[in-house]
């Protein structure tokens, strides 16, 4: 929304709002359709659609705008999203841009936006097998939100970045944003519960591992890495879309705490140094 749709930050904000309600409600119905007590109904994610093309026309003018941007100058933006197929699954990136880096399966190139917007975030959409025949679920194919060790892409973005702009001896400034740390259990579904921590243990361990193996560059001050994870989120609930003051105190009592408001203050300066400079890019 910001660098594609170019978006000014509180519009993106509010669309963001309306396309996350659609976002929780199609997580919370597959996650219901795992639980083998539940009432047996099919995931619908047309709604998810809707809003998406709606922000796209509302932005551009039509719906059907493509993700690829030729403009020279356009933000760059890629995002990860995962092929399903029968019995495999793929991590894709799509591109706002031309590469040649080719990773994972090969995707539509002229993608709508608002197909790669759907395919960063709608869960895997499930279909129930006959009448008579025992209950198993087949994953349909498509492009979905589904988390293949890709919940911290910080590598991806090195990647992408070193491909893209060419590093040599500049200053690499990376600020990785976490989905926040907490999480009361008898409030949620269990199966959603569940992914949720194992997707939080797994980008706490690539964030780990990300930090490890750059420790040198960031000693020698050629790399910035900053991670900010917001903690405290017991008491919110997952659809946090409808609890946006809370999500705003939360969030300040974090970045009031000495250490992350010091490394917040950084993350700013050096960013703003890095722009200011004659070869800031």
């Amino acid at each position: 929304m910001l660098c594609r749709l170019r978006m000014q930050a509180h519009r993106a904000r509010e669309a963001y709002k309306q396309i996350a309600k659609q976002v929780f409600d199609n997580k919370r119905a597959y996650f219901r359709y795992l639980d083998p007590h539940a009432q047996i109904q099919k995931p619908d994610d047309s709604a998810l659609e809707n809003e998406i093309k709606s922000v796209v026309q509302q932005e551009l003018g039509s719906a059907d705008e493509v993700l690829l941007d030729g403009r020279p100058d356009s933000g760059d933006v890629f995002a990860i999203t995962t092929q399903m197929d029968i019995g495999t699954n793929k991590a894709a990136l799509i591109r706002s841009y031309q590469t040649r880096r080719i990773t994972g399966p090969d995707l539509e190139p002229n993608m709508p936006i608002w197909q790669a917007m759907k395919a960063t975030s709608a869960a895997p959409r499930y279909v129930q097998s006959e009448p008579g025949v025992p209950q198993r679920f087949v994953i349909e194919k498509g492009l979905v939100d589904h988390g293949t060790t890709k919940n911290n892409p910080v590598r991806d973005i090195l990647y992408e970045c070193r491909k893209l702009f060419r590093y040599a001896n500049d200053m690499m400034i990376i600020v990785s944003v976490g989905t926040g740390v907490g999480l009361n259990r008898k409030n949620e579904i269990p199966e959603m519960a569940n992914s949720v921590e194992d997707r939080k243990a797994e980008a706490r361990s690539w964030g780990d591992r990300f930090e490890a193996e750059h420790a040198a560059l960031m000693e020698r001050n050629w790399m910035k890495y900053f991670r900010f994870d917001v903690t405290g989120l017991e008491d919110v609930p997952l659809e946090e879309w409808s609890h946006e003051d809370l999500i705003k105190e939360k969030t300040s009592a974090y970045l009031a705490q000495p250490e992350v408001g010091q490394n917040f203050y950084a993350c700013v300066d050096a960013i703003t140094a890095l722009l200011l400079s004659p070869q800031g890019r």
